[in-house]
């Protein structure tokens, strides 16, 4: 018997909604069962505004009215929520250690801001004004998360193993498009470049 497949669907733009749902069962080529809702996330539908689901597919994040909450996708159990009414976009870090945040801005307030997916805290936070979808997401992190970095005006802060108490900064001039950064560690292999 093959392995039901788990998928996601989010509808509606004044109304979004999220609801998960299990593939079809077949055997030898044959259907034993229908598709259907996935009820170990306890509902049919939630009401969230935006999701993002990590690079393994372990845990899924879903934006919804005052939190962001974390679901294991193979238990639909909270991972962990984090209170954070006005959220509108999410990005898991590579190994889904962290999760990044980032909200409408006011004038004197952090509207960037990096979570520690197990205990819930805000490791960094920072104030954006604009946010495109060709700079999302603002904290970019090496695939093993040994090395991320932030762009600042006319600086790339660069933080190593998760530690966002300090950091680098590496000047880049005005004509760059990307920043290349390399880690001794890793051979001088390029790790990961930033779209500026």
């Amino acid at each position: 018997m093959s392995e039901r497949l788990q998928y996601v669907i989010m509808s509606g733009e004044v109304n979004p909604m999220v609801e998960f749902h299990l593939g079809p069962v077949k055997e030898n080529g044959a259907l034993l069962q229908e598709d259907a809702m996935d009820t170990r996330f306890g509902t049919d539908k939630l009401p969230a505004r935006d999701m993002h689901i990590s690079s393994d597919g372990s845990v899924v994040a879903l934006i919804l009215d005052t939190a962001i909450t974390i679901c294991n996708m193979n238990t639909g159990d909270v991972v962990t929520s984090i209170e954070m009414p006005g959220v509108q976009k999410i990005q898991f870090s590579p190994l889904s250690t962290h999760i990044e945040s980032f909200s409408r801005y006011a004038p004197g307030t952090d509207n960037f801001k990096v979570w520690n997916i197990s205990s819930g805290e805000c490791v960094f936070a920072g104030a954006e004004k604009h946010l495109l979808n060709t700079t999302w997401p603002l904290m970019k992190w090496t695939y093993d998360e040994t090395i991320a970095g932030y762009m600042t005006p006319n600086n790339v802060r660069v933080y190593v193993d998760n530690d966002f108490s300090k950091y680098k900064n590496v000047s880049i001039g005005w004509n760059l498009n990307y920043v290349c950064i390399y880690n001794n560690r890793c051979e001088m292999k390029e790790l990961h470049s930033f779209q500026l």
